[in-house]
């Protein structure tokens, strides 16, 4: 657990009570100093004084919504670090909201209530060897691309064979003795 206390979450979220449920599951993996900040302005100007290692962006923080603030952190040249992970943390979560932040440059979302696992998975990302962080003119975030492994993070179905294609013997199908 000790591999944590070097890491600076930044925690942004109106609640207090859902900050102190997040700085209590950090502690639990070792991580001794976290920061917060209750609206979206405050967190974007400690963004650009210190570098975190983390960010967890509560859904309901405002005033800027999420993907606003994310596309303002990440354009903003006067940040610490434009590329750090940041993770929405949302009470309700579907398909469309997932997409959607993966598009924006988010690199995960969470569900409320945060537990354990979803904690430590956090951690462990910041940890392991980032990806890409790509800088284009209609995006700017992590490689939206995801090893096989990390496709269920984000809700991905790994890919399926195509039911429709031609049984073998079949007219018009390829012949599984001939070399592709």
């Amino acid at each position: 657990m000790s591999e944590f206390k070097d890491i600076l979450p930044l925690i942004v979220d109106p609640d207090a009570g859902s900050k102190a449920l997040l700085r209590k599951l950090l502690a639990a993996f070792g991580v001794t100093r976290t920061m917060s900040a209750a609206v979206t302005d405050d967190a974007l100007m400690m963004l650009r004084r210190e570098k975190f290692s983390l960010v967890f962006l509560d859904e309901l923080a405002g005033p800027l919504k999420p993907l606003h603030f994310l596309k303002m952190l990440r354009r903003d040249q006067h940040s610490a670090d434009p590329s750090v992970p940041v993770v929405l943390v949302s009470s309700h979560i579907d398909a469309a909201k997932v997409t959607a932040a993966r598009d924006a440059g988010m690199n995960d979302v969470i569900s409320k209530p945060v537990n354990l696992p979803a904690i430590e998975r956090q951690l462990q990302s910041v940890l392991a060897p980032s990806r890409a962080f790509v800088v284009a003119k209609n995006f700017v975030g992590p490689d939206r691309r995801r090893m096989r492994e990390d496709r269920r993070q984000f809700g991905e179905r790994p890919p399926r064979f195509d039911r429709r294609a031609k049984k073998p013997g079949t007219p018009g199908a390829p012949d599984p003795k001939k070399p592709l």
